[in-house]
């Protein structure tokens, strides 16, 4: 058995007469039964049995001496930390025996080398504090606690203080001080003032602008440039435009090249304003040794600089009827035009 266990031991005569002294003869009958009991199973060295006992003796009748046991009991299973808390409490009650002290606080010195001790203290005083994820508890009961060595968050709160905290970090056989104030909160600021609000204004809509949906019939013309993606040589164009509810729009155009010809088609506008996806059909023509007749599909996209000016880019594919030996019977075609209109 450790030399824990023979100063627990030790005690356990001076604890009997203690109990005897109860008021409450019911409770001093059963403490003192429990404490006996638990004397036993520390005898057979059955810790947490004689643990679980010292501690219902205890609630049953609170005494310095009964902390003495539970303290030493705790110690002998290892539990540093609480073993040092219950030293604590026996060292600050009014009952602890006076001879008794010294061999405890040179055993609390032994155990204060293996934990972290932590001084805490609030301003205000009355208020409490939580260790980790424990009971909140009175500060006035937590002056002074072990901890394991790691680290820790302590809390303080009262009323409609806090709750502030403090991360620790601590090494074994390390002190600690720690000062949790807590302060109000600082007062809301006040509520603006609300002005009544201006006398109502009747204004006038501003006239709507018709979209490309409700405008009628626009001419336009053109001009642009259609480019083989082979390199092999472009031509131009000029032509006109009839817009025809906003989003259709007929074609037609002069193609200007090493062989002249038509174009005739229309397209569609799909969506917006500023920038407009676009579909169109169309027939070329074209006159080398006779005419050459091919037709067109084409996706695009127009950038509408203004209500009058726009500029359309599209990427299109021709299939030719009966093309010229110096025509490939499928191309594709990019093409890019300037179109004014009224």
């Amino acid at each position: 058995m450790t030399r824990a266990a023979v100063a627990l031991i030790a005690c356990i005569a001076a604890t009997v007469p203690a109990l005897a002294r109860a008021d409450d003869e019911v409770a001093r009958r059963e403490a003192r039964a429990l404490f006996r009991e638990g004397v036993r199973l520390l005898e057979a060295h059955d810790f947490p049995g004689a643990l679980a006992l010292f501690r219902s003796a205890y609630t049953k009748l609170p005494s310095a001496r009964i902390l003495l046991n539970i303290a030493g009991t705790l110690a002998e299973m290892g539990q540093d930390v609480e073993a040092a808390n219950t030293y604590q409490e026996y060292l600050d009650a009014p009952d602890a025996d006076p001879e008794r002290r010294a061999e405890v606080a040179r055993v609390l010195v032994r155990i204060d080398a293996k934990v972290a001790t932590v001084r805490l203290a609030t301003d205000p005083a009355d208020a409490e504090v939580q260790i980790d994820d424990s009971a909140w508890a009175p500060a006035v009961t937590r002056t002074r606690v072990r901890l394991t060595p790691g680290a820790h968050v302590i809390r303080a709160r009262k009323d409609a203080l806090g709750p502030i905290e403090e991360a620790l970090d601590l090494a074994a056989g390390a002190r600690r001080e720690v000062l949790l104030v807590l302060r109000a909160p600082p007062p809301p600021p006040p509520a603006p003032e609300v002005l009544p609000p201006p006398p109502a204004t009747i204004v006038a809509p501003a006239p709507v602008a018709a979209g490309p949906e409700r405008e009628g019939i626009r001419l336009g013309a053109s001009v642009g440039v259609i480019a083989d993606v082979r390199g092999r040589g472009a031509i131009g164009t000029v032509g006109v435009h009839l817009g025809v509810a906003g989003r259709y729009e007929a074609r037609a155009a002069a193609l200007i090249g090493d062989h002249p010809g038509g174009y005739a088609g229309g397209v569609a506008y799909l969506a917006g304003r500023r920038v407009r996806p676009l579909v169109s059909v169309g027939v070329p023509v074209l006159f080398a040794d006779g005419a050459r007749v091919a037709v067109r599909g084409a996706a695009g996209v127009a950038w509408n600089a203004s209500r009058h000016l726009s500029l359309v880019l599209e990427l299109g594919v021709e299939r030719w009827l009966n093309a010229h030996a110096d025509i490939d019977a499928t191309q594709v075609v990019p093409s890019l035009c300037a179109v004014g209109r009224l």
